[in-house]
């Protein structure tokens, strides 16, 4: 959960491109098997598909929280940042083009530690989540609701289209 990216609200200016552009604290609870976290922010609703806004990999399974205003660096103190669809480190935040864009905060919990390295995008990070048989593949459990089922998030920051 985050406070600036509730449920059926506006996103906090702070955390969008008209403000500070700076990243929102975010908590979960623990998952038993979890043995590290993924945290990821997309925009289902842009233009050429989703649109990946932040990637965060290697949380260990002792943290259940993020910090506000994360430096936009691929290692900090244990956990990595990855590359967002921005083509940046770290945090990017929501600037829709036009309209009003939902945007999906989810944690998912996993039963690996993958190491990824450092700075890779979303993509990347599926190796660690992918629908590989049982034996071979992580259990990955999103603890967030569903794209589908979670309630519009607006963001207040919608730009003209070009």
């Amino acid at each position: 959960q985050s406070a600036s990216f509730a449920a059926g609200g506006t996103v906090a200016k702070d955390r969008t491109c008209d403000g500070a552009d700076t990243s929102p604290a975010v908590r979960w609870k623990a998952a038993s098997f979890a043995k590290s976290y993924i945290v990821s922010l997309d925009d289902p609703d842009a233009p050429g598909g989703t649109f990946n806004h932040w990637i965060v990999y290697d949380i260990p399974a002792g943290q259940t929280s993020l910090p506000a205003n994360l430096p936009p660096q691929a290692f900090i103190s244990g956990l990595r940042q990855g590359r967002n669809d921005f083509g940046k480190t770290g945090y990017g935040g929501p600037c829709p083009p036009s309209g009003t864009h939902h945007y999906v905060l989810s944690v998912k919990a996993l039963d690996i530690m993958p190491n990824l390295p450092p700075g890779i995008s979303k993509a990347g990070t599926a190796c660690a989540a992918s629908p590989l048989p049982r034996s071979s593949r992580p259990t990955t459990t999103k603890l967030s609701t569903s794209v589908a089922a979670l309630p519009a998030i607006q963001t207040a920051t919608a730009r003209p289209a070009l």
